[in-house]
């Protein structure tokens, strides 16, 4: 319940019911997961701000996209997120996920390549804060778990 509140009450005080709406967000655009160069390679971009856009225009290499008057504002992005979609999955699908990652991460542009489980079990941080977990098992030697998220 603690997650559906803000769907709870969109009900109750607006009387609109929350529909589907797979990578995207309600308040942010755009918010997705693109596709990269590779066999099943994506990059997740998630645009918060106008200041953010304007920076992901400029990775992209269009800064003239930045004031265009379809995307210049949250308001008229999350209005045309389709054509958002289109136009970000035209220019990341030949990106190297790793590369676009790091340019865009230091630009201020959230973004995160997506990885595999191998790339993840191998992810120093995740390794370091001790993620994964080895359990003994009745049939094998062991099997790997995720361990808690939470360290007191």
């Amino acid at each position: 319940m603690h997650f559906l509140s803000p769907a709870l009450l969109d009900m109750a005080v607006n009387d609109r019911v929350q529909q589907r709406t797979g990578n995207r967000d309600i308040n942010h655009a755009p918010h997705g997961v693109y596709p990269a160069a590779g066999v099943d390679r994506w990059i997740a971009i998630a645009v918060t701000t106008d200041e953010q856009w304007q920076w992901l225009c400029e990775v992209m290499g269009q800064p003239a996209l930045a004031n265009d008057s379809r995307f210049v504002t949250r308001t008229a992005r999350l209005t045309r997120q389709d054509e958002l979609d289109a136009l970000l999955s035209a220019w990341t699908k030949d990106k190297d996920t790793f590369r676009l990652e790091q340019q865009l991460q230091s630009r201020g542009v959230p973004a995160t390549a997506i990885r595999s489980m191998k790339e993840l079990y191998d992810d120093p941080q995740l390794q370091h804060r001790g993620h994964f977990v080895q359990l003994a098992h009745p049939k094998y030697e062991s099997t790997t778990v995720e361990g808690s998220r939470f360290r007191l």
